[in-house]
């Protein structure tokens, strides 16, 4: 998957959706801190509040665990 995400990164390094593809996928892989930074980039890249607040709830679960 994450080869599949970077080639996505490389055409559009400010999508949100993939950034969070990212976080999901090294997360899986056990990864918290890139997991963290891609979370970080999915906020600063969140379009809309409501998006900013979902990706940083995530962030703050996993800075909790």
């Amino acid at each position: 998957a994450i080869k599949h995400y970077k080639k996505g990164l490389k055409l559009d390094n400010s999508r949100h959706e993939i950034l969070f593809g990212m976080a999901k996928a090294y997360h899986e892989l056990g990864d918290v801190s890139e997991a963290q930074r891609f979370l970080e980039r999915a906020v600063k890249y969140s379009p809309n509040e409501q998006d900013k607040q979902r990706y940083s709830s995530k962030l703050a679960t996993l800075a909790s665990n």
